[in-house]
C-alpha cells in the first residue's frame, strides 16, 4: 500500500515561496515581455518599461546605501510626478514601506504623520522642501540631485526578498475622527485590488491611467500601480489641469478616467466647448451618489463610457461595492449599488449581530483586497478588526434584490 507523501518544512516552504509575487515581481515582468512599451509619460518625459525597469533597479540601489531594509519606511512629501511611481515600484522591490505625505495638512499633522511613520529618509520636491519637518535624517530632493543619485549607483545586492504581505504603502485617512490615521496597504492588497479593478471594469493591458489626483490617495495609487502591472501606460499630471485632460481623452486609449463630482459639470462643459470627441474611455467618475443625475448623463455620453457607481474606501480598495455601473446617457433614478463578488460582507447593529434585510446595519468586509491594519494602532485594529471582519464604520440597508444603499457615515 502506497504510503501517503509527506511535505518536509523545505519543501512547503518552497510550494508557499512559489505561490507568492510582489508589485515589483509583475512590473519586472512586464519589463521583460514588453520593453519597448512606453509604462511612465510626465510632461515632456517618457519612458519605456526598459528605461523605468532600469530607473527603479538604480533607484532600489540607493534606498538600500541609505539604509533601507525590508520593513524600513520611506517618506514622501511632493506634488504628482513620475518619481512618485519610481519610488513605490523600488519599495517594492525591497520590501519597504512609502509613507504619503498630503501636503495640503498643516504643519502639525505633517509632523505627526512624518513622526508617526519613523521614516529612515525622506523624498520631497522643491516645491515642498520648506514644508519638510526637521528631521536627522537623509533627504533626497527630487531634481538634478535625485538624478545624479540615480547615476551613481553601485549593486548593493539584497539582504532578504520582499514578500506579499510586505507593507508597500502607508496612505493616511479618517482624520475627521482626530489626527490623520496610517493605513497600511501590502503588496498582496496592491495586487488583488489590480485584478477585481480589471475584473470588474474590462481594464485592458494597452488602456492608460492618468494620475492628475493626488498619488499619496488611493485614487490615483490603486489605478497607476495596477497599469505598471499589466503592461499599461501611465500619464502623470499635475492636480485637476481640464484642458491637459481633455488633450488627453481626445488622444488616448483610457480605462478609467477618474473624475470627482465636484469637476464633473466643470468638465463636460469644457469638452462641449472643445468639441472633443474620445478615442476610448472605459469608465468614468467616482461617488455617483455627489452627482447630479443629469449630469451623470452628460458625462457619460460625452466620454462614451459609463460611470462607476461604487462604494470603496482607502482601506479597502474599490469593494465592497464596486459591481455597479451607471449606462451611457442615464440619468439614474437610484443608487443602488451591487457588492463585488471578489469580498464578503455583513451589515451589524451596535452589538454586531447580523441585521434583517432592509434594517440599517454597519458593512463589515472580509477579502484580499483589505488593508493591513492603522500602523502603530493596536487599540484602533483591535475595535476595527474584532470578530475577524473590518467593521467600515459606514451604514448600509441590504435590498430585497440583493443591492445595498448608503445611509450615513
Amino acid at each position: 500500500m502506497t504510503q501517503p507523501v509527506s511535505l518536509t518544512e523545505p519543501v512547503t516552504t518552497a510550494v508557499r515561496a512559489a505561490s507568492e509575487t510582489t508589485v515589483f515581481g509583475l512590473f519586472a515582468a512586464q519589463a521583460w515581455q514588453f520593453p519597448e512599451r512606453i509604462a511612465l509619460v510626465d510632461g515632456e518625459r517618457m519612458y519605456t518599461y526598459r528605461e523605468l525597469h532600469q530607473r527603479v533597479i538604480a533607484l532600489s540601489q540607493v534606498l538600500q546605501r541609505l539604509g533601507v531594509r525590508r520593513l524600513d519606511r520611506i517618506g514622501l512629501l511632493t506634488e504628482n510626478r513620475a518619481e512618485i511611481l519610481e519610488l513605490f515600484l523600488a519599495a517594492a522591490k525591497l520590501g519597504a514601506a512609502v509613507a504619503c505625505q498630503n501636503f495640503r495638512l498643516s504643519a502639525a499633522e505633517l509632523a505627526h504623520c512624518l513622526t508617526l511613520a519613523d521614516p529612515c529618509c525622506v523624498f520631497v520636491s522643491p516645491a515642498h522642501r520648506a514644508r519638510l519637518p526637521a528631521l536627522a535624517i537623509a533627504t533626497v530632493v527630487f531634481g538634478p540631485d535625485y538624478e545624479q543619485a540615480l547615476s551613481n549607483v553601485s549593486n548593493c545586492g539584497l539582504s532578504e526578498p520582499a514578500h506579499a504581505e510586505d507593507p508597500l504603502l502607508l496612505l493616511y485617512t479618517s482624520g475627521t475622527t482626530g489626527l490623520p490615521k496610517a493605513a497600511v496597504i501590502s503588496q498582496r492588497a496592491q495586487i488583488f485590488r489590480n485584478l477585481v479593478m480589471r475584473a470588474e471594469f474590462g481594464l485592458q493591458s494597452e488602456d492608460c491611467f492618468v494620475a492628475w489626483s493626488p498619488l499619496y490617495h488611493m485614487g490615483a495609487t490603486d489605478p497607476a500601480l495596477g497599469a505598471l502591472m499589466s503592461g499599461g501606460k501611465v500619464i502623470t499630471v499635475n492636480g485637476f489641469d481640464r484642458v491637459a485632460l481633455a488633450e488627453l481623452v481626445e488622444r488616448e486609449q483610457l480605462g478609467w478616467l477618474l473624475l470627482m463630482p465636484g469637476m464633473v459639470s466643470e468638465f463636460a462643459n469644457l469638452l462641449q466647448a472643445r468639441g472633443s470627441v474620445a478615442r476610448g474611455v472605459k469608465l468614468c467618475g467616482v461617488m455617483a451618489d455627489l452627482v447630479p443625475a443629469n449630469e451623470i448623463a452628460r458625462i457619460t455620453t460625452l466620454l462614451g463610457a459609463p460611470y462607476a457607481n461604487t462604494f470603496g474606501a482607502t482601506e479597502t480598495g474599490c469593494p465592497p461595492c464596486s459591481s455597479s455601473l451607471i449606462p451611457v446617457g442615464v440619468a439614474p433614478t437610484r443608487l443602488s449599488k451591487h457588492k463585488s463578488p471578489f469580498c464578503e460582507v455583513r451589515l451589524v447593529d451596535a452589538e454586531d449581530r447580523d441585521v434583517p434585510m432592509g434594517t440599517p446595519g454597519e458593512l463589515c468586509l472580509r477579502g484580499p483586497t483589505l488593508f493591513s491594519g492603522y500602523f502603530r494602532a493596536d487599540e484602533v485594529n483591535a475595535r476595527e478588526f474584532r470578530g475577524g471582519w473590518f467593521h467600515m464604520g459606514d451604514v448600509f440597508v441590504l435590498n430585497a434584490d440583493g443591492t445595498l444603499d448608503f445611509v450615513d457615515r
